[in-house]
């Protein structure tokens, strides 16, 4: 009895998280701004890709074997990397509208679990998410015919293969910022700070997989070179650069999935990690927080 009004206290807030992000203007600003940013990254893609370099055949030399690989991996590192811009903002609007509002103490003081709260947050904005993910991989997939209708035609299947991993990729880089996010926006009393730190925490760890950045903390910590490469290779947005790599340089999904899935498995555990690391923070953050 108790599980079953803990899920549908969950389903509650998650359904007014959802609706609360879809009536917020700084998240429609966003989003607004997220899919313009998108339109224009994939469309100086499609303008500056030779189609010539496409290939069905791998074993032609000076060739990219799969196409949908390329379309996907491109997809995969334009879609996270705004994303989880868009994620930032979401972490701040569900925090600091209950706490402007004080609606998140009147939440806490109600017969609910500190954690059904975060659940609740959590499940909504994820749901949002994801309908975020699957209108872009449309409007994507739309350029895509747009502008190589006869080749997105032969490999379509291919890419819809690579979809699952795209979005699975895509849900743990955007939750990962969010929950940063809501950390942040725990963690500091003025809202406005929470949400500047959360744009420090999306920027710095994106400056991370830039090895010109990475050379000057080599510099200011007198690191060598070998500790700068390793703290690179595990900024998030280079693993999902490594995983796009072997998207891109394999001849399918089954192709990649044979070849390199051991590698590939690593790097999705690792950005879990990183994921699963910043949701426990947030939990650990908001059930010791004081409720004023």
């Amino acid at each position: 009895m108790g599980d079953g009004m803990n899920s549908n206290s969950i389903l509650v807030i998650a359904r007014k998280e959802f609706s609360d992000l879809v009536g917020s203007r700084l998240v429609v600003f966003i989003l607004a701004f997220y899919v313009l940013m998108f339109i224009l990254s994939s469309y100086n893609f499609y303008s500056s890709f030779d189609v010539s370099s496409l290939s069905s055949k791998p074993e032609v030399p000076d060739v990219i074997a799969s196409p949908a690989g390329v379309f996907c991996g491109a997809f995969i590192m334009v879609a996270c990397y705004y994303g989880g811009l868009v994620a930032v903002v979401l972490g701040y609007s569900s925090m600091s509208g209950e706490a402007d509002g004080k609606a998140l103490s009147t939440l806490l003081v109600k017969p609910l679990y500190r954690d059904t709260i975060v659940n609740g947050k959590l499940v909504g904005a994820s749901c949002f998410l994801c309908c975020v993910f699957w209108v872009v991989a449309a409007f994507y997939l739309a350029g895509l015919f747009l502008f190589f209708g006869g080749v997105i035609s032969a490999c379509f299947f291919d890419f819809l293969g690579f979809l699952p991993l795209a979005f699975i990729l895509y849900m743990l880089y955007t939750m990962l910022f969010f929950s940063l996010s809501m950390l942040m926006c725990i963690t500091f009393k003025e809202q406005s700070l929470a949400l500047f730190s959360g744009f420090f925490l999306w920027i710095f760890l994106n400056l991370m997989s830039n090895m010109m950045f990475m050379g000057y903390i080599t510099s200011f910590f007198n690191f060598d070179r070998s500790t700068t490469h390793l703290i690179s290779s595990l900024a998030p947005y280079n693993i999902l650069s490594f995983i796009s790599g072997d998207i891109v340089n394999s001849g399918g999904v089954f192709d990649m999935l044979a070849k390199s899935f051991s590698e590939v498995a690593v790097q999705v555990f690792a950005l879990l990690l990183y994921c699963f690391v910043a949701t426990v923070m947030a939990y650990a953050s908001f059930i010791r927080r004081d409720v004023s």
